[in-house]
């Protein structure tokens, strides 16, 4: 990961993080671009294939979802199934991590992937606005 993707987009890294590293169940939305997302794909090694558009296509009003399960986080990559139409009906895939080879990792491996993909004091992410958070979605 580059260094300005660390220091430019820490605090996405920060605040999934800080969401997930609680005890507390709860849902957060995380609001976004594309930069944002690309910068999470990147710096976490995960890949998704949104047929039929290319390998980690950022599609408009798509997301990452970031579920904790015990002590495993679950990543799937969210989309339209069909942009022209006004349903609004959302295709799941998995998103992969380069370093588990599937779309789950533990929250010490996930830890450890933010901690070298972002840099901490160019962060302006604090505990207290995620002390009641366990799950995380990011929307971008």
């Amino acid at each position: 990961v580059s260094i300005g993707l660390g220091r430019t987009q820490a605090s996405i890294f920060r605040a999934v993080l800080a969401a997930l590293d609680t005890e507390q169940e709860g849902t957060t939305l995380f609001a976004g671009h594309d930069t944002q997302l690309n910068a999470l794909g990147a710096g976490l090694c995960l890949s998704w294939a949104p047929e039929p558009f290319p390998v980690n296509a950022t599609l408009p009003n798509s997301a990452l979802r970031f579920e904790l399960e015990g002590d495993e986080i679950q990543v799937d990559y969210l989309f339209l199934a069909n942009i022209s139409d006004t349903s609004g009906a959302m295709v799941s895939v998995p998103a992969t991590f380069g370093s588990t080879g599937s779309n789950r990792i533990s929250m010490t491996g996930f830890s450890l992937l933010v901690s070298r993909a972002s840099d901490a004091a160019c962060s302006n992410v604090g505990p207290a606005p995620f002390a009641e958070i366990a799950r995380a979605v990011v929307v971008v």
